[in-house]
């Protein structure tokens, strides 16, 4: 005699956590089923399922194993444009979204300092197109000039993140030239100039 069937079942994004065991139910043919939420577990793709009978006595039996496959989002264009030195700006764009009605959101993590003391988090907005962009100011790394970097993740409808892509963007300073010159031949006076000071956001001093 059978007491109860259950079905342990968890995504293989992140190994076993998102394991659920889920207890079947028995219909009046003597079917044992159960309709899965997605939205209960971490991550889309591939899906293990199991089948355990509990005997009357409480002791659990194994029986059988299963899969199930899922689509998954993808992104084909994922960009850095609309550069603005002067200002410090630029945008990131992800487009070309594949499976997009499984995206729940699209975040951009970017960072300019080896020790990624200055990372921000952007939540990506979707306009009338279907595409993901976001805003980025300098101002919000602490005004550091140097290469930030930008990766990409999706956010699916199960709460699951995967990165999909990585770039950058050079938002480091620029001088055309740094010149001493002797003032009056005698050595004590110096006069020290620079020319083409390209620096995002503007200098402060110099």
């Amino acid at each position: 005699g059978v007491s109860d069937v259950m079905f342990p079942v968890w995504s293989e994004s992140e190994g076993q956590d998102d394991l659920i065991w889920y207890e079947a139910e028995k219909d009046k043919n003597g079917f044992f089923s159960y309709t899965l939420d997605l939205s209960k577990h971490k991550g889309l793709g591939t899906y293990n399922v199991h089948a355990y009978v509990k005997k009357r006595n409480g002791n659990q039996v194994f029986l059988l194993r299963a899969e199930f496959k899922t689509d998954t989002p993808a992104v084909d264009c994922f960009a850095v444009n609309a550069e603005n030195r002067t200002e410090g700006c630029f945008t990131v764009t992800v487009s070309d979204i594949v499976n997009a009605d499984l995206v729940k959101s699209i975040r951009i993590p970017i960072w300019s300092k080896p020790d990624q003391s200055d990372l921000v988090w952007y939540n990506a907005s979707k306009n009338l197109k279907g595409e993901y962009s976001v805003e980025v100011n300098i101002k919000n790394h602490n005004y550091n000039a140097a290469v930030y970097n930008v990766h990409c993740y999706i956010e699916d409808i199960t709460g699951g993140l995967s990165g999909v892509g990585t770039t950058s963007c050079d938002m480091s300073a620029k001088i055309n030239s740094l010149n001493v010159e002797d003032k009056d031949g005698t050595e004590q006076s110096y006069i020290v100039s620079v020319k083409g000071v390209q620096f995002p956001a503007g200098e402060q001093d110099i």
